[in-house]
């Protein structure tokens, strides 16, 4: 960027704060692009969504619920498709208004003490910086009311086809699963209450 060249990045785009605000003041002096690698705003199902959001076919947003993978330690995830997933509730709501979360370390709130590399965390991962917790929730205010939030509960087990976000209306819900190579991105359902569990199919009395 120094040279005037636009860059696509990774994300995150940094691994501390000032590191990104310095990317971001370079791309600004040189008038080159930085943009991150949030695909999922061209992604056909998130697309869809929003067409079907816009001509009011779940009525008022009142929920956006991220879907996470799973298979890596909270505080990763987090880091890694987590920044995925809150991006695409933004796709719907725009920027939050204000943001919480609550970090779980071995069965007790996180403190200080508990914060490390993420290499640390996790050697397979990619340096992501500081990272902590085994069980992560955040919880996102947007304009209007709207709620988010997004769960990293440390299940072991990888599932890549729970990787999207759901939208709460108050006349239905749309559930998108960005996976690649799913046959089917989209699902519509016509209320806004899930209604009982032996209709969601898996679940058993």
């Amino acid at each position: 960027m120094e040279r005037g060249i636009s860059v696509l990045c990774e994300r995150p785009i940094a691994i501390d704060l000032v590191e990104a605000d310095e990317m971001v003041d370079t791309a600004a002096s040189m008038n080159a692009k930085l943009a991150v690698n949030h695909q999922n705003y061209f992604n056909p199902g998130i697309l869809k969504a929003k067409s079907l959001v816009e001509e009011g076919r779940i009525g008022e947003i009142v929920m956006l619920r991220g879907r996470n993978k799973a298979g890596r330690r909270s505080g990763n995830e987090f880091m890694e498709m987590g920044t995925h997933i809150a991006d695409m509730m933004l796709c719907f709501a725009g920027l939050p208004e204000w943001v919480a979360g609550t970090i779980i370390t071995q069965g007790r709130l996180a403190d200080g003490t508990d914060i490390m590399e993420a290499k640390e965390m996790s050697q397979r991962d990619r340096d992501s910086g500081l990272v902590m917790g085994n069980r992560v929730i955040g919880q996102y205010g947007f304009a209007g009311g709207i709620l988010g939030e997004i769960h990293f509960l440390g299940y072991e087990q990888l599932i890549d086809h729970n990787y999207g976000v759901d939208i709460l209306g108050t006349e239905g819900q749309l559930s998108v699963r960005a996976k690649g190579g799913l046959p089917q991105k989209l699902w519509h359902l016509p209320r806004s209450m899930e209604g009982l569990p032996s209709e969601l199919g898996d679940w058993q009395a």
